[in-house]
C-alpha cells in the first residue's frame, strides 16, 4: 500500500466532522480508489488527492520573501487537470456506471493554490473571447462573443466517472469545510441534498444572466 498523505487524514478526519460513514478500500493503490463513502445511504467512490508545493511555487516564495510581493503565480487549472486524468480511471474501476465517483482535492500549499474558476476551466473548458479587429485601425474592435475552449476533461463522451470534484478545506482552528462542484456530464449523479449541513455548500456549472458562457451558481 502507497504511504499515506496529509489530505488523507484530513480526509478521514473530514469524514468523522460530517458524519459521514467512510472505509478505506483494501488494498487502495494508484490503480485504485482511496475510499468508499456514505451521502445518505447511497454509496459514493472517493479518490484523494493532494496538490502538493512545486518548483514554481517555491520560486515564488523566494521572490515574495526578497520583493514583499510576486508579480505573478502559477495557474492551477493544469494542476486540476492532472489529477481529473489521474483520478478518472481510478474511479470507474469502482463506479462501474452504478455509483457516483468523486474526486477530493486538498492543497498542501499557500501558492499554487485552486480556486472555483481554475476547477470551471478543468472541467469545462477555460473561457475563450473572440474579439474581431477591423481594417480601418481609427474602428474599435468589435466583441463577437464567448464560449468555453475544448481543453476541458469533462463531457458527454469522457470523465463520466467523475460525479464531483469535493474541494477539502481546513481551518487552523481544526474546522473543516467542503464544497461539492458537481460534474453536469455525470453518468450518475449526486443530489445536493444527500449532504447539507452546516460548511458544505453544492455548486452546478449553469449559464448566468446576461453572461453568454456558464458558471458556478450555488444549488
Amino acid at each position: 500500500m502507497s504511504q499515506r498523505t496529509k489530505s488523507e487524514d484530513l480526509f478521514e478526519h473530514a469524514c468523522t466532522w460530517f458524519k459521514i460513514p467512510c472505509r478505506r478500500v483494501p488494498e487502495a493503490s494508484t490503480q485504485t480508489p482511496d475510499y468508499q463513502i456514505e451521502l445518505s445511504d447511497h454509496l459514493v467512490i472517493a479518490e484523494v488527492k493532494q496538490l502538493d508545493e512545486n518548483e514554481e511555487d517555491k520560486r515564488a516564495w523566494e521572490e515574495c520573501r526578497k520583493r514583499g510581493s510576486a508579480g505573478s503565480f502559477p495557474g492551477s487549472d493544469s494542476r486540476v487537470r492532472r489529477k481529473i486524468h489521474a483520478a478518472n480511471p481510478q474511479l470507474k474501476r469502482l463506479t462501474a456506471g452504478q455509483h457516483p465517483g468523486v474526486l477530493v482535492l486538498y492543497s498542501n500549499t499557500s501558492l499554487g493554490n485552486y480556486d472555483p474558476e481554475d476547477l470551471h476551466n478543468a472541467m469545462f473548458g477555460s473561457e475563450t473571447y473572440t474579439i474581431a479587429y477591423p481594417r480601418d485601425r481609427s474602428s474599435e474592435p468589435v466583441f463577437m462573443g464567448a464560449s468555453l475552449a475544448q481543453d476541458g476533461l469533462l463531457a458527454k463522451d469522457r470523465n463520466t466517472s467523475t460525479s464531483a470534484i469535493i474541494s477539502l478545506r481546513h481551518a487552523a482552528a481544526g474546522e473543516f469545510s467542503i464544497a461539492f462542484y458537481h460534474n453536469k456530464f455525470a453518468q450518475v449523479p449526486i443530489a445536493p441534498d444527500w449532504l447539507r449541513c452546516n460548511s458544505v455548500r453544492h455548486f452546478a456549472s449553469q449559464d448566468r444572466p446576461g453572461k453568454a458562457i456558464p458558471f458556478w451558481v450555488e444549488v
